[in-house]
């Protein structure tokens, strides 16, 4: 069963919430990379690993594991962009495809978006990375490809700081009357 926690507020690196990315998933990837201190990381890690440890256990014994095995999550050391460490921060990634299920039984998804005091968010503004937020997300565990994980599946986002790409004649240089 999907568990439902929600980040602390960070920084969100390569955001694709107000439109899904198209890159790899021909249907759309709606996801962000939510950048906190590497302690705001580990109390995270440690509610999701608390949270679907009753799942874990029975991916354990369902795929015959060995008991300790350790799940792939998708938390990962910072890095600029030159690639090199962002000493004391974690990434976090959260995703969840705009297209869900198979056959009949499929369905769109795209996050609920709100602003820093709870107003949905008006979609026509898009949200830029260094935006801060949080993220509301679901826990699902899986075995897969011989791996056990933990993937986490966006729900919601709350901007509690706004970074938009929106430019004007003045951006450009021009002098505006």
């Amino acid at each position: 069963m999907a568990k439902s926690l929600t980040t602390v507020v960070g920084t969100f690196i390569f955001p694709h919430i107000s439109e899904s990315n198209k890159k790899f998933v021909e249907a759309g990837v709606y996801e962000t990379t939510v950048r906190m201190t590497d302690t705001e990381a580990s109390v995270l890690k440690a509610a999701v690993l608390e949270s679907t440890k009753d799942d874990l256990n029975r991916e354990i014994v369902l795929n015959k594991l060995k008991p300790n095995t350790v799940p792939v999550l998708p938390f990962k050391p910072a890095l600029d962009k030159d690639k090199n460490p962002v000493v004391g921060y974690t990434d976090v990634h959260i995703k969840q495809n705009a297209l869900n299920g198979t056959g009949e039984k499929q369905w769109q998804f795209s996050p609920k978006v709100f602003d820093k005091f709870g107003k949905e968010w008006d979609k026509e503004v898009s949200i830029w990375g260094g935006s801060k937020g949080q993220v509301a997300f679901n826990c699902f565990p899986y075995y897969a490809q011989g791996r056990l994980g933990i993937s986490l599946k966006l729900k919601a986002v709350q901007i509690v700081e706004l970074v938009t790409g929106q430019v004007d004649a003045a951006s450009y240089g021009f002098t505006v009357a």
